[in-house]
């Protein structure tokens, strides 16, 4: 039983409540029979926020401490990129809005899947997922274009050889 579903247990006890008045009370977030998975333990290990806050809610639990027994690192609240990310175009802002799901994602500070373990020294790096090549192309696309030389090759093109 992990420490979440233990959390949930306790929850319950102290405030009984049916799984479909807590899915009720939280406008169906999630489901009763996923509130039902996460009290018996049979959940995902690395849940996501939506669901922890749900959760949290439904419970009527703090969510520093739904995280806490989720063992997911508990933040300082929701991200508030800075004033100057205004200026950055909307594909930019997806490109750093994919960079941080990435980092979050992978969960360690070395870019492995969290649990992975480490390969010997010498292996070929292992193939990139598909998150993380969008991530990639999202990240390149939102890199500034030179448009003079972009001009340029464009009308070397055009241009006919004598």
């Amino acid at each position: 039983m992990s420490a979440l579903s233990e959390l949930l247990q306790e929850a319950n006890r102290r405030h009984p409540m049916s799984l479909r008045r807590r899915a009720a009370k939280i406008g169906d977030r999630i489901s009763h029979a996923t509130i039902g998975d996460y009290q018996r333990g049979q959940h995902a290990e690395h849940p996501d926020e939506v669901t922890l806050q749900a959760l949290a809610d439904a419970f009527d639990l703090e969510i520093a401490d739904v995280q806490a027994a989720a063992n997911v690192p508990v933040g300082a609240g929701p991200y508030q990129p800075p004033p100057e990310a205004a200026r950055l175009s909307r594909r930019q802002q997806a490109a750093i809005t994919e960079l941080i799901m990435s980092m979050v994602e992978q969960g360690g500070s070395d870019g492995r899947q969290p649990g992975a373990e480490k390969s010997p020294e010498g292996d070929p790096p292992a193939p990139l997922t598909f998150r993380e090549r969008r991530r990639r192309k999202a990240i390149e696309d939102a890199q500034p274009v030179d448009r003079a030389a972009d001009s340029n090759e464009k009308q070397s093109d055009h241009e006919e050889e004598p």
